[in-house]
């Protein structure tokens, strides 16, 4: 068949097609053959692919979809590039582990751990790569590697990247900056949040209470109203005419406005006490009509000293209503009074700028009262303004002698600095307060003000005062009560006085000085923690409360809380187990032996309760015993008790023939302390004893508790019965001074005990003092105390009431009397009511006289009351003394807020890359002057506080409590460096810390420390301490530098003296090394400006730079910059 004849164009398109066919396919096949030779290449073993996914990579961690495999694995590569490339990521994943353990240095991050596991990942690298199977392979040419070789050390790289690149992804949080930045914005932003809210429920919290009255001010009110309604006729003035006195201008007079009778009181009793001619003062009190009474009542209840109290009720000035008075008109408002009286907590909170000035107090028209003073007081021509939160503290009569140079008011101005100027008070943006008044005018303080009457007439204050307080209706010109208007009014015309005439601030500011209020006239409670609230300052409390008329029967039947608690722990004590164990072991031991010698002593031993009870010997109590002192004990080679002795009690004198008691059987007691020492911990030691035997007990207890495991974990208690006293007052001072000690003591005393009658003669004698607490029982009831005074006293009542009547079958029996009060403490009120009694202290301690048999009746005699009188007074100057006391861990606080300061100075210092101790030395900063302020402050609180601990006896090991003891530290390490630098700033000066020219109170605060870090020694720092921890590092600085100058300048020094210098210097450079490797030096030392990078620069030039050592490698290598 013949194929039909294609023409030329033809053909030529076919061919065409033709060849772009074939051009098409050998490039797919080209195309397919490399990918497939990818694939060949590429495609991992199963090993490799569970190896790199266990890294963390992914399938796209390459962008070539399923290709993993490393190029390590190839076999057609040559062995010296593949070995080459091993140890290239081996090198690379070294460095980063060691750059992220540097990075990790530097943020300080809490989990010190990641930054060995970092450096131990690149000290891994480095022994890997240094094992001498491995080095061969780098030491070896291309064609002698051993291929088996390198495969294992490619496995060991391999495996050690996988950790590595673990390691970094499960640490990634902590060094990812960004993700760090906006977790703390977040807590920053939640924190202040909560921080928003707690600030305004605290601020309307603390409204309230300084709002609200306590309820046993409120309590004295109301019985001074009742005394007023109850006997009209003895606190009235009406009908009678008014004494001269109330308006001589020749005396001194006083205006105090107030509803508050004991805040008031303790204005006239301050002043009062301490005026020079007090029947020249009078004092005109104005109050509200419903405290009116309460008022009269209390300042008739006294007389002071010949001056004059006037007690009056607004009510009683007929000028001050509406029409007049601009407060009374604006009181009328609906909207004001909306403002000031809705003041409830849902509102309240939402402006916390503005709480403050809601209190209705600024309104009241007692507050306004001041801009009256010439009306109320015509015939007058000076008056003194005190306000009801302040004491008075000095005669001030000087007030009447200064020239007032034709101004209205005396006050003392409050402005430091941009504070406490007229812009803080006004509204400057108001047209009229900026075109009349000077906004950085300095304001001055209300609370002690004295006014020129006749000079306030002159320029008619009060009007002034009417014209803006009209005009300030809408509150619009200010917003806080009276000082604004007052700023206002006396603008011009207010004289400037003496700041030691009134200080202020007692009532928001603690960290007032005491020398500054000692030295004041007038301290001013001002602020919202008043003397007379819960939520007052402890510090300064007392100064307030030594001028409260306790002995009123007013105030004592409300009494501020002021109560006897010795029934309560005395039924507290009566229901417990011990005592009846202690005396149910005694009543054992007279079984074994009726006439047992003390150290044939019943010793009871149960599962976590051991028991020593010594019997009484016969013929042991003779009457008066005599004292022999510890002195005389010392010459007789009896030392055991000498530890009791301490600095401010040297010597004490012990009951004698207890010690004869003691000495006579000294082995066997010694073996028994022995025994009782090795007990387990859990186990309760008591020791017990009657009569003769519970002096013995007494001392054995003493010397029982030298041992410091005991004191610490097994504190024995001593139970006595009817013991005789065993010391006298140095000793019980001695005892006392240990604040575990003093608890370890009770005993127990019946009324019906003939051995009352040895506690009498010892009274007489003057010489005895009770020991620890005593339980004075009876039939009737029992009643607990510590105070030996009284404990002497109610003894030797007891005597005179029983001597001659003694029931003889309760002579020595305790048993029937513990078990008869038990029950009673248990079934039936522990106290009875006094009729008639309405001072809650007094009906308190009569029941407490009336059960342990001193009182027969309710009603005491003559010599009754004079006990009652002297245990009411014991019972309030020891609240007194123990709210004093409890201000001690503030005033620690306060110190540590004083620490602060010195932080921010040392980073101060570091900003300006000088160092903590070289700013000081320089003295260059203004903030040097805060720093020597409070360095003085904190110097005079840790030197009173360290010699107080110092005088404790030392046997419990830090006299300071744990949390003193750091304290203590950190100021040691902050102030002494400052104390260095001073002193090696004058001429001269050397050898500070040997040569007995370091503060003791620093030496103490050092040893007391390693006392304590001996009982438990602490790891090595793993981070550089932000304080130095020797506190003398720059004293022994300073001392390396005046010893290099000495080598550099001394050509006349001898060749001997040299060689000690060196070794000197020596010793000196192994100490850097050591507090350097150990961490235990801040980072500032290195500070290119700093004294002891000065000490380095002049001893490498003594040494030579060619000396080896680990400090000189350590600095000319620079590593000290990574140090940080």
């Amino acid at each position: 068949m013949a194929y039909p004849r294609l023409s030329g164009t033809a053909t030529r398109g076919g061919a065409s097609s033709y060849f772009r066919l074939l051009t098409l396919a050998i490039t797919a096949s080209a195309v397919i053959f490399f990918f497939s030779s990818l694939t060949f290449v590429f495609t991992p073993s199963t090993g490799d692919s569970s190896d790199l996914e266990s890294l963390g990579f992914n399938s796209g961690s390459f962008g070539l979809g399923s290709t993993r495999r490393s190029v390590l694995a190839l076999k057609s590569d040559p062995l010296k590039p593949r070995l080459d490339q091993i140890r290239k990521q081996a090198e690379d994943h070294r460095t980063l582990a060691l750059a992220y353990a540097s990075y990790a240095r530097k943020l300080k991050l809490e989990n010190a751990k990641l930054v060995r596991i970092f450096a131990d990942l690149s000290r891994n690298y480095s022994d890997l790569m240094n094992k001498p199977s491995y080095r061969v392979l780098f030491e070896s040419d291309g064609l002698s590697i051993d291929e088996s070789v390198l495969r294992q050390f490619e496995k060991e790289v391999k495996e050690r990247i996988k950790v590595t690149r673990q390691v970094i992804s499960e640490a990634k949080e902590s060094f990812d900056n960004q993700l760090k930045i906006q977790k703390l914005k977040d807590t920053i932003f939640q924190v202040n949040e909560q921080l928003t809210k707690a600030k305004k429920q605290g601020a309307f919290s603390s409204l309230i209470a300084a709002k609200s009255i306590p309820k046993s001010l409120h309590c004295v009110a109301m019985r001074l109203m009742e005394e007023r309604i109850a006997h009209p006729e003895k606190y009235t003035d009406e009908g009678k005419p008014t004494p001269p006195e109330l308006e001589d201008p020749s005396l001194y007079h006083y205006a105090i406005f107030s509803d508050n009778v004991i805040a008031a009181s303790v204005v006239v009793n301050s002043a009062v006490k301490n005026a020079k001619e007090p029947w020249k003062h009078v004092f005109h009190v104005v109050t509200d009509k419903m405290n009116l009474g309460a008022m009269q009542v209390m300042f008739k209840l006294k007389e002071y000293n010949g001056a004059r109290v006037e007690v009056k009720a607004v009510e009683d000035y007929k000028f001050l209503n509406s029409s007049y008075v601009p407060v009374l008109k604006q009181l009328e408002n609906a909207k004001l009074q909306q403002f000031y009286f809705e003041n409830k907590l849902e509102n309240a909170t939402k402006d916390t700028t503005n709480m403050k000035f809601r209190n209705p107090k600024y309104l009241s028209i007692l507050n306004h009262l001041r801009f009256y003073l010439p009306e109320m007081y015509p015939k007058l021509n000076r008056i003194l303004f005190l306000d009801d939160d302040i004491v008075v503290q000095k005669d001030l009569t000087g007030l009447w002698k200064i020239d007032m140079d034709g101004k209205v008011n005396g006050a003392v101005e409050t402005c430091f600095g941009s504070f406490h100027r007229y812009a803080q008070y006004m509204n400057f943006s108001h047209p009229l307060i900026k075109e009349k008044f000077n906004p950085n005018a300095c304001a001055w303080a209300y609370g002690m003000n004295f006014f020129d009457l006749d000079a306030w007439r002159r320029v008619n204050c009060t009007a002034d005062y009417h014209y803006w307080q009209n005009l300030n209706e809408n509150r619009t010109l200010w917003k806080l009560g009276t000082l604004p208007p007052g700023l206002i009014t006396f603008y011009s015309t207010t004289k400037p006085l003496d700041k030691s005439w009134h200080v202020l601030g007692l009532g928001y500011n603690p960290s007032i000085s005491m020398d500054e209020i000692r030295n004041a006239a007038v301290v001013h409670f001002n602020g919202n923690m008043k003397p007379w609230l819960d939520i007052a300052m402890n510090q300064f409390k007392p100064i307030w409360e030594k001028h409260v008329d306790y002995d009123l029967e007013f105030v004592q039947g409300c009494n501020f809380g002021i109560f006897s608690s010795g029934l309560e722990s005395a039924n507290l004590v009566v229901t417990s187990d011990p005592v009846h164990q202690a005396w149910s072991a005694i009543e054992k031991q007279k079984q074994i032996n009726p006439n047992a010698e003390p150290t044939l002593c019943n010793v009871i031993q149960e599962s976590n309760l051991t028991i020593i009870a010594f019997g009484n010997p016969l013929g042991s109590l003779q009457g008066q015993e005599s004292l022999v002192s510890s002195s005389t004990l010392k010459a007789n080679s009896f030392t055991d008790l000498e530890f009791l002795s301490n600095k401010s009690n040297e010597r004490f004198s012990i009951n004698e023939s207890a010690i004869k008691l003691f000495r006579s059987n000294y082995d066997e007691l010694k073996q028994m302390k022995t025994e009782l020492t090795n007990l387990s911990q859990s186990s309760l030691i008591i020791i017990t004893g009657q009569s003769m035997g519970g002096t013995v007990a007494t001392l054995f207890t003493f010397w029982l508790l030298k041992e410091p495991d005991l004191l610490k974990t097994k504190r024995p208690l001593c139970i006595t019965f009817g013991s005789p006293l065993v010391g006298d007052e140095h000793l019980r001072q001695c005892v006392l001074q240990y604040t575990t000690m003093k608890s370890c003591f009770l005993h127990v005393v019946s009324n019906q005990d003939p051995a009352r009658k040895l506690f009498v003669t010892q009274y007489t004698s003057g010489a005895y003092k009770p020991i620890g607490s005593f339980l004075l029982c009876s039939s009737s009831g029992c009643a607990c105390s510590e105070d030996p005074n009284l404990i002497l006293d109610q003894l030797m009542t007891i005597n005179l009431r029983n001597g001659e009547n003694q029931d003889s079958n309760c002579e020595w029996h305790y048993g029937q009397i513990l078990e008869e009060l038990k029950h009673k403490a248990l079934f039936y009120r522990s106290t009875r009511f006094i009729e008639g009694e309405t001072d809650a202290l007094q009906a308190s301690i009569i029941t407490q006289l009336l059960a342990i048999g001193v009182l027969t009746q309710q009603q005491p005699g003559k010599e009754m009351k004079n006990l009652i009188g002297r245990m009411k007074k014991h019972e309030t100057e020891l609240l007194i003394q123990k709210k004093k006391n409890s201000g001690s861990d503030r005033k620690l606080n306060k110190m540590k807020t004083c620490l602060a300061l010195f932080e921010w100075y040392k980073k101060e210092s570091n900003i300006l890359n000088v160092g903590y101790y070289d700013m000081y030395k320089k003295q260059c900063n203004p903030s040097d002057i805060n720093v020597n302020e409070y360095k003085k402050r904190l110097w005079n609180f840790w030197e009173d506080s360290v010699t107080e601990a110092e005088n404790k006896p030392q046997l419990e090991g830090a006299p300071l409590k744990v949390r003193w003891l750091w304290a203590g530290t950190n100021y040691r390490r902050i102030v002494e460096p400052l104390h260095i630098a001073e002193f090696y700033k004058k001429s001269g000066a050397r050898d500070y810390k040997n040569g007995g020219k370091r503060p003791k109170h620093f030496i103490l605060l050092e040893k007391w420390l390693k006392n304590k870090e001996a009982e438990k020694p602490k790891p090595k720092r793993q981070m550089p301490a932000t304080l130095t921890e020797d506190s003398c590092f720059w004293a022994e600085v300073e001392e390396a530098i005046i010893l290099c100058n000495l080598l550099q300048n001394g050509e006349s020094i001898a060749d001997a003296e040299k060689i000690t210098y060196k070794e000197d210097l020596k010793k000196f450079e192994d100490y850097v090394w050591d507090v350097i490797d150990n961490y235990t030096v801040c980072p500032d030392i290195f500070l290119a400006k700093g004294t002891f990078m000065r000490w380095w620069k002049e001893y490498k030039g003594i040494v030579g730079s060619s000396v080896s050592s680990q400090l000189a490698d350590y600095m000319n290598t620079r590593t000290y910059l990574n140090y940080t």
